[in-house]
């Protein structure tokens, strides 16, 4: 996915451009459904087993903004 921030007179825009069906599969679903969007900030990073994990503590950099959206309830249980 193709992603770009543009800022301008006070606008500020996150962009997310799909670049397969995979990716303008759950852009629709984020798009159709009634969710919460949150916003937060941490870390990504490789753990033992070779997982990447989220870290949101002092001892990590925590320059990582994350979007987080919640499914509203009546759409629990369905796939992005």
């Amino acid at each position: 996915m193709k992603t770009a921030i543009y800022i301008e007179d006070g606008l500020q825009q996150l962009v997310l451009q799909p670049e397969n069906k995979f990716e303008r599969n759950i852009l629709k679903a984020i798009k159709e459904q009634n969710n919460e969007v949150e916003f937060h900030y941490g870390s990504f990073g490789s753990c033992q087993g070779g997982w990447i994990r989220h870290y949101n503590s002092q001892e990590t950099n925590n320059e990582t903004l994350m979007m987080v959206i919640k499914q509203n309830p009546e759409d629990k249980g369905k796939i992005l």
